[in-house]
């Protein structure tokens, strides 16, 4: 084999080879690329479910908070109407026929129930 020959197939040899390297490279590089690529993925999802978790609990906490501010309503209601249609206060004592304390009752309980619709979801 000529020189030549020899000089050409050993240039050629070398360009095969640096482009199998370089297609090893960069199928590595874009490996580890898409690999990353998941991983923020995965961290992007945990970080969101933990932001849906954390917006249910403040929405859990706020329904609570208006649940219990809907039942001392409807307590301070039951009282103010003994008061007015009564003798005597809510601390001491309120005196008023049985018809109207089972009006009171069924108001309280009435008002009770729509609180527990309105805000125990």
């Amino acid at each position: 084999m000529k020189k030549e020959n020899k000089i050409i197939l050993a240039i050629v040899i070398s360009i095969i080879a640096i482009a199998i390297a370089t297609t090893t490279i960069i199928k590595e590089t874009n490996k580890k690329n898409l690999e990353q690529q998941e991983l923020d993925i995965k961290k992007a999802e945990i970080e969101y479910q933990k932001e849906q978790d954390r917006q249910k609990r403040v929405d859990e906490l706020y329904m609570e908070i208006k649940l219990n501010d809907c039942l001392d309503q409807a307590e301070d209601n039951y009282w103010t109407y003994a008061e007015l249609n009564g003798t005597g206060d809510r601390y001491e004592g309120v005196n008023m026929s049985q018809y109207k304390w089972d009006t009171a009752n069924k108001k309280k309980q009435q008002e009770i129930e729509n609180c527990y619709k309105r805000f125990n979801k």
